[in-house]
């Protein structure tokens, strides 16, 4: 080794950076092959488990099979069986039961009337909101997705298919989606490996409610926690309508507007890349564009304490959700000065935040309504620091 060593410094620097390169190349290329192997070993190993049945369960049964799953020993507490309750604020309504892992993402249906969770049990659920949304047992249909895992989940104009940003093997993410509306999890169009990396894990997947100019085609937007954001038209056959980078270093966070015109996307870089897609007089999308300077609407320091603010939502009425950690910071959009705090709103970290589209009947009258996401396996609702007019 050593003799080996000794003839190659004695090469010239130029040939040194040959044979340093060859070498990296093919360490580069051993690594992609080894990937592959356990890639397809893990599909191959996924998909011998068996379904439980492959469809959709409904609310206390699903629990009660959940119970009765042998060597389950990452049960979170907030495990279908256990109450859920936040003493501390006033403004927690209920939880939501029946995960038994860290739930990933939430998204609520453009009426307001269903919200569908990921969770790391490879489940995807929807809850029933038209409810008592205060009751003690609120319905779900529980989608098994054993093979394909989820990571995120959002839904678009549709109010029957969900968007689910699957797993898979190694990490690498796919995209697909699920017609909620069937008891069986009737999987449209899956699509593996969406980003240019193939064992590329996702970030996060958020839709537009499609509820802007008439005849807009609504659009999903998958990121990557690198700098790769992918555009797709939200229908059955999910058309890739752009490739973004957005030359951040790392992606943090994606929101897309309502009517799906706009897309911002949070970067290492400190910045915020805004996006506007582009439509013809008959509402189809034409491409997606940068906006080169978009105007800042406001600025504001962030609350005291100097909290690590890691995800905003936007609400109605001018209401803004903060998260940190494991607590919510309430702003109004106004004055950005914040009117309510909730420590400890979950025993573990967020995840996922989202607010409800359209004013709900609640325990206190016509509210607005938030949903946040743990590490701890709940899915909690509270409603907004004050009421609309």
């Amino acid at each position: 080794m050593e003799e080996l060593l000794s003839n190659i410094l004695a090469l010239s620097l130029p040939t040194q950076a040959v044979l340093l390169l060859s070498f990296l190349s093919i360490s580069y290329i051993i690594v992609n092959i080894i990937l592959a192997l356990v890639s397809g070993i893990w599909s191959i190993l996924v998909a011998a488990i068996p379904r439980h049945g492959g469809g959709a369960q409904e609310g206390p049964k699903a629990e009660r099979e959940i119970k009765k799953k042998p060597g389950k020993t990452h049960k979170k507490d907030g495990a279908a069986g256990g109450p859920d309750r936040h003493a501390d604020s006033e403004l927690f309504i209920n939880g939501l039961r029946g995960h038994t892992d860290t739930v990933t993402g939430i998204s609520f249906s453009s009426d307001g009337k269903s919200l569908a969770t990921a969770c790391e049990d490879r489940c995807l659920r929807v809850f029933d909101l038209t409810v008592d949304i205060a009751g003690k047992n609120i319905p779900f249909k529980q989608f098994d997705l054993t093979r394909h895992g989820v990571q995120d989940v959002a839904f678009s104009a549709s109010t029957t298919q969900v968007a689910v940003m699957t797993q898979g093997g190694v990490r690498s993410a796919g995209l697909c989606f699920v017609d909620v509306s069937q008891k069986e999890a009737a999987i449209q169009e899956h699509i593996e490996n969406i980003f240019s990396g193939k064992t590329a894990s996702g970030l996060c997947l958020r839709g537009s409610g499609g509820s802007g100019a008439a005849g807009n085609t609504p659009v999903l937007v998958a990121a990557a926690p690198n700098t790769e954001l992918n555009v797709y038209l939200a229908c059955s056959t999910l058309p890739l309508l752009k490739r973004l980078d957005t030359g951040g270093f790392n992606n943090y966070n994606v929101a897309i507007s309502n009517d799906g015109r706009f897309i911002a996307a949070a970067t290492f870089a400190s910045d915020v890349k805004v996006y506007e897609v582009e439509f013809d007089r008959t509402g189809n999308n034409t491409g997606v564009k940068k906006q080169e300077d978009p105007k800042n609407v406001a600025t504001e320091g962030l609350p005291a304490g100097k909290v690590m603010i890691s995800k905003f939502a936007w609400g109605r009425g001018g209401q803004i959700a903060a998260v940190a950690g494991s607590d919510i910071y309430m702003l109004s959009a106004a004055t950005g000065k914040v009117v309510e705090v909730i420590h400890g709103a979950h025993s573990g970290e967020i995840k996922d935040i989202a607010w409800c589209p359209i004013k709900v009947e609640g325990p206190q009258g016509v509210m607005t309504l938030l949903a946040t996401a743990g590490s701890d396996g709940r899915v909690r609702l509270w409603r907004g620091p004050w009421p609309l007019f």
